[in-house]
């Protein structure tokens, strides 16, 4: 799964480029990556919460945290190897 999130986050990020209103692209990434992160959160994560019971929201919550860092670092080390690519 998580090849096929790199794989959309990087395809976006090349075909958004122009469109994204900062100049940094490792700030263009890290903004697709989020909005990744929240799509994600909310269509996969959010749902087994609510069917669950019990500590689900302390699973739900240490999910978004690990999430959170693989996301933002998938999203700086994408826009960083572009800057190092293309300048």
């Amino acid at each position: 799964m998580g090849l096929m999130i790199g794989f959309c986050v990087s395809y976006c990020f090349l075909r958004l480029l122009k469109r994204a209103p900062t100049k940094s692209p490792v700030r263009k990434a890290v903004m697709i990556s989020s909005a990744a992160l929240i799509a994600a959160t909310v269509l996969i994560d959010l749902p087994m919460m609510l069917r669950e019971s019990g500590g689900a929201l302390y699973y739900f919550m240490i999910g978004v945290v690990f999430n959170a860092v693989r996301f933002l670092s998938l999203g700086i080390t994408i826009g960083y190897q572009y800057k190092k690519r293309y300048g």
